[in-house]
């Protein structure tokens, strides 16, 4: 009785942990960047079926333009490009933007 009494405490603590990781999982969303803030380190990017989605910077995000690190100032409206997120709070917080720049 114990042992299974042991066996449903461990499947639901892992329920729980498996439950809460899936919050954290990151999300991709693709599009082009319609508006950048950078006084709210905000970008509203547009996707294929014409939607706005708005992504606020998170703290460690990286930006990649051209397979380089670039600076959140260095992106421009236009831009195609893919942003990884997580939604913290309500918000969407991008941690990496990608994209790609004929210059």
């Amino acid at each position: 009785m114990r042992k299974l009494q042991f066996g449903f405490l461990v499947m639901f603590a892992l329920a729980l942990i498996l439950g809460s990781a899936s919050q954290c999982l990151a999300e991709e969303s693709k599009g082009k960047i319609k508006t950048i803030m950078d006084d709210k380190n905000t970008l509203v990017m547009t996707d294929k079926d014409d939607k706005d989605h708005s992504f606020q910077l998170a703290p460690n995000a990286k930006i990649r333009l051209n397979n380089r690190d670039v600076a959140f100032t260095d992106l421009r409206a236009g831009d195609a490009v893919t942003v990884t997120w997580e939604e913290k709070n309500g918000r969407r917080l991008a941690t990496l933007i990608v994209t790609q720049r004929k210059e």
